[in-house]
């Protein structure tokens, strides 16, 4: 193809027409110009629509995640309201008088209760600070 070109440009530069040749030039420069526009669009469209792709899977993702989230926060929620029920057992334990054996068997089965709620189904670590 250079080839080509190059015979047309010497052909033109040869037979002394100097107008033909810059009109032969210009008309070259024109169709490169051209085709790298072109390219650059169809880049910017490509571009534009792996964006798009990307936006979609993202959005998805995000929702996936804050359902997730939600159904783990419900579910503390309810460990918590378990727990706080039986530290309210266990406070009105704690305030009658009956006698000390009975009191430490009720003491150790709220404490197991509250350390299964915390520690063995937990989801979500606390943070120490």
């Amino acid at each position: 193809m250079l080839k080509f070109f190059r015979t047309i440009r010497r052909r033109l530069l040869e037979s002394g027409s100097l107008r033909k040749y810059l009109v032969y030039a210009i008309g070259e420069i024109l169709l490169v110009v051209i085709g790298i526009l072109i390219a650059l669009q169809v880049n910017t469209w490509n571009q534009h629509r792996i964006n798009r792709i990307n936006e979609k899977y993202y959005l998805n993702q995000m929702m996936s995640d804050l359902a997730a989230d939600s159904l783990s926060l419900y579910g503390l929620k309810k460990r918590m309201e378990k727990a706080d029920t039986l530290i309210n057992a266990l406070v009105k334990e704690l305030n009658t008088d009956d006698n000390q054996q009975e009191f430490n068997l009720a003491l150790r089965n709220y404490i197991n209760h509250v350390g299964r709620l915390f520690f063995m189904s937990s989801t979500i670590q606390p943070i120490m600070k």
